[in-house]
């Protein structure tokens, strides 16, 4: 849910609970005028108590309601801070994965994409986020672009078609194409 849905959820809530408790409050000061009339008012009295109790338990259940909704936006930004954290850990993964994988090979990417660092691991990562989108090739024994041409599954869910080979594609004997020079 968005913030501004919240904010307006809040307020509306807020201007809620306004509204019931000066209805509570009307009510209140009725009954205390109607106990003075005569008893054939009685069954009048029981039923104005009757809804002022029912405001106010509404009115203790919104306050409930607003205050469980204003945890469960604290806990969705949390989560969502220690989402973005989880996502650069897998990120990290699946560049060792790739790095680790008989398929990569850094001298072979380096000499596609000479201004990438000489580090494997920098390698690996350029190749896990851009490489692959720039239809570089992590090594001769892989070839990417012919992989997402077989499998338009993978391309169209914009995976890494080497990631996507060693997480599923192994697994469900994909077809692993080869660089052809």
């Amino acid at each position: 849910m968005s913030e501004v849905k919240c904010l307006d959820r809040d307020r509306e809530i807020n201007e809620l609970l306004k509204h019931l408790g000066a209805l509570s409050m009307f009510l209140n000061e009725k009954t205390v005028d109607s106990e003075v009339r005569t008893d054939n008012h009685h069954q009048s009295l029981s039923n104005q108590k009757l809804l002022i109790q029912h405001i106010q338990k509404t009115e203790a259940s919104l306050t409930q309601k607003h205050k469980f909704s204003q945890k469960l936006k604290n806990w969705i930004i949390t989560l969502l801070d220690d989402r973005s954290s989880l996502i650069m850990e897998v990120t990290k993964l699946k560049a060792i994965l790739i790095m680790l994988s008989e398929y990569f090979e850094r001298s072979y990417y380096l000499a596609q994409k000479p201004d990438c660092s000489a580090q494997d691991f920098d390698c690996a990562l350029h190749y896990l986020k851009e490489g692959w989108k720039l239809g570089l090739n992590p090594s001769e024994n892989f070839d990417g672009v012919v992989y997402l041409e077989i499998y338009p599954d993978v391309q169209d869910a914009g995976i890494n078609p080497l990631v996507h080979y060693l997480m599923y594609g192994q697994e469900e004997d994909r077809v692993k194409p080869r660089v052809v020079k």
